[in-house]
């Protein structure tokens, strides 16, 4: 005989179901994601290297690529700006949240850290 219809025997199911989607939704095509321009993306990737040299433990920068990022092209020369959000130890070795903003329109570039 047949066990009767149970929301126990569905668990394994949905719970099946729910990490499909996650996965389809981690997955999504890139197209669905902001892009920037190369231009952008290059000068982020210099400023990370600008502020882990000024940092007093450049291991611990930890940049928050996610949230708190943000870039234009109207530096000098339409040149990239750009500003991110990172944690990083100070000198007593504290972990703080600071703000750096780098404008590319000078050489060198101007960088400017703060405590947020």
């Amino acid at each position: 005989m047949a066990e009767p219809f149970t929301v126990r025997r569905l668990k394994p199911y949905l719970l099946l179901c729910v990490l499909l989607l996650i996965m389809v939704y981690l997955n999504r095509n890139a197209d669905d994601r902001p892009s920037r321009s190369s231009a952008e993306q290059e000068a982020f990737k210099t400023c990370e290297a600008l502020v882990r040299q000024r940092a007093a433990f450049p291991s611990s920068v930890d940049v928050h690529y996610v949230t708190g990022m943000g870039s234009d092209l109207s530096g000098a020369g339409g040149k990239p700006r750009v500003a991110f959000n990172f944690d990083a130890k100070n000198a007593f070795g504290n972990m703080l949240p600071y703000q750096a903003s780098c404008d590319f329109g000078s050489d060198p570039p101007s960088v400017i850290v703060t405590k947020r």
